[in-house]
Formats: structure tokens, C-alpha cells, sequence
């Protein structure tokens, strides 16, 4: 019985003395971490966007017997400048297998607000090629206006796909959630 309380008394001063130590860590690691130099990443990938929503995501495979292929288109945005309206929209695509083009039947972009929705663009729906086969891809699909407070839009789209070669066009998931413009 002894030893049970022991064991007790050791985990309770483990706990109770990580407590008052965690303020001290945290605002040591604070201090430390404002005197370090900030890192950019500035890869090709990384250069436009970091998704904020759910990016669509392939919805098939071509065989039994082939990998699980890992593909996804997601929304770019990109305002002209900071005091203006027109935003640029790309469609990047990032896939295991290469891709040559993306279409869809019905993109809108939207506010975030689920209750006062607004539209503030339809895209033409149509065939936009790549001209080249690749695995990642930014597609700009077009320009649509959105006010300059407006920092984060919702897309509403359906018919979603991506052309592979060899295989032909492959459906994609709806592009769920918000994302925001850079």
C-alpha cells in the first residue's frame, strides 16, 4: 500500500510541477521565438496558395489492379492589388498522375455567409488546357469582382474533372469550404 502512494505522490509532483514550470517554458519560447529570422518558402508549389477549404479530390480509380492515385484540384484567388475589386481565380491542380486540362459544368464564387448568400461571379464553364501534361498546374479560369473588405469566398461548383492522359476524364469532389484571397 505504501508503494501505491508513493507512485501516487511521484506522478502528482510530475504533473503538478510540469503546471508551474509550462508559464515559464512558454514565454521563454516566446521571447526566443521573436529574435528568430523568419523563413520564407518559396517553392513552386508553395508560391500562390495554401489551401484554407477541402480541395476536390479525385473520385475514381481506373482499375483494380492500378495505385491509388492522389489528385486534387483547389481554388486560387488572387486580388489585383489591395485597394482593388477584381481577383484573378486559377484552379490548381496536384496530382500522382499528369493531367493536361480541367472542366466543370457550373463554378460560382460566393460569400462566406450561409444565410445572406451573394453571388459575386459565374465562370464559363468550358475545357481549360494546360497546354502541357503535368502533375501540378495552376489554370487561370478567369476574374471575377469582390469587394476589398471581402478577405475569404466560398465556391459552389459541380462537374468537376481533370483530363489524364491515357485515361480520359476522371470526376472530381465538390471544393468544399472557405478560401481566402490573396
Amino acid at each position: 500500500m505504501k508503494t501505491l502512494y508513493k507512485k501516487i505522490a511521484l506522478i502528482l509532483t510530475f504533473v503538478l510541477g510540469a503546471i508551474n514550470i509550462s508559464p515559464a517554458i512558454q514565454a521563454y519560447a516566446n521571447t526566443t521565438s521573436d529574435n528568430l529570422p523568419k523563413i520564407s518558402c518559396s517553392n513552386e508549389q508553395n508560391s500562390i496558395s495554401i489551401p484554407d477549404g477541402i480541395p476536390a479530390t479525385e473520385l475514381e480509380s481506373d482499375s483494380k489492379n492500378e495505385r491509388a492515385s492522389v489528385s486534387s484540384i483547389s481554388p486560387v484567388f488572387i486580388r489585383h492589388s489591395s485597394n482593388s475589386t477584381v481577383v484573378q481565380v486559377y484552379l490548381q491542380y496536384s496530382g500522382t498522375k499528369p493531367a493536361n486540362a480541367i472542366k466543370f459544368n457550373e463554378m460560382t464564387i460566393q460569400n462566406t455567409s450561409l444565410i445572406f448568400q451573394k453571388t459575386y461571379g459565374s465562370l464559363v464553364p468550358k475545357v481549360y488546357n494546360f497546354n502541357i501534361s503535368a502533375t501540378y498546374y495552376n489554370q487561370y479560369i478567369g476574374t471575377v469582382n469582390i469587394p476589398t473588405n471581402v478577405t475569404k469566398v466560398r465556391v459552389q461548383d459541380s462537374g468537376l474533372k481533370a483530363y489524364y492522359v491515357g485515361s480520359g476524364w476522371k470526376s472530381f469532389s465538390n471544393i468544399i469550404g472557405e478560401w481566402r484571397i490573396k
